[in-house]
């Protein structure tokens, strides 16, 4: 039995493979067919990820599971958590998270991986206009708790994500308060049970605390 599941999110933090190939393969920039080619990766990464009209970073919230497939998700990745010896404090060294990263061994991953293949890589190539989806890589994957409680994981300090591209699945809401917000822009995103957000790893973002949780028991 697993107790205080509170608002556990499962994140796969996502890049575009490699530098030569992001400086010499061709990007649709926008609508206008116009084609982005030999810029050096910082410039190239300025133009998938910012919108030239707004000037703000794409971001997209889609609805991705059912809750009972949530469910699902929570009970076999809390069970892979607690074979490997529970979460993690410090994998992470400047922002870290209690977390625990999911491998390939992982009775969750092959369901991790058909969403991926079949669903949120197909997203990331529409949201951010990148016409070879073969560019797009999972570099880390990792199942996240927050708890409202004392001493432990409320919230994350703003950062920007070692990757270019990142997503969070949010798999249970019975808590209140917390969400996404974007510090440039100052846009927050709240993410109900199933619901995936899609967003530039590079935009600066913070993990707002939650302020009260449900007890639950996860079997």
């Amino acid at each position: 039995m697993f107790y205080n599941i509170i608002a556990v999110i499962f994140l796969i933090i996502l890049c575009i493979c490699i530098v030569k190939q992001i400086e010499y393969n061709e990007y649709i920039k926008s609508n206008n067919n116009v084609l982005i080619k030999g810029y050096t990766l910082s410039k190239t990464c300025s133009y998938l990820h910012i919108d030239n009209d707004t000037k703000k970073y794409k971001i997209k919230k889609l609805k991705l599971l059912e809750p009972y497939e949530c469910k699902h998700y929570i009970n076999s990745l809390v069970k892979d958590v607690e074979k490997r010896g529970g979460y993690d404090l410090n994998r992470h060294d400047n922002y870290p998270t209690t977390d625990k990263e999911v491998t390939g061994d992982w009775e969750a991953f092959p369901m991790i991986k058909k969403l991926w293949h079949e669903k949120i890589k197909l997203e990331f190539s529409k949201l951010f206009n990148i016409r070879y989806t073969s560019l797009i890589n999972v570099t880390e994957i990792f199942f996240v708790k927050y708890t409202y409680a004392e001493n432990m994981q409320k919230s994350l300090a703003p950062h920007k994500d070692g990757s270019e591209m990142s997503f969070i699945i949010a798999l249970n809401d019975e808590y209140t308060g917390g969400g996404t917000n974007f510090i440039k822009t100052d846009i927050t995103i709240k993410l109900n049970i199933g619901e995936c957000l899609l967003f530039s790893g590079k935009e600066r973002h913070q993990g707002l605390p939650i302020t009260r949780s449900e007890e639950h028991t996860s079997e």
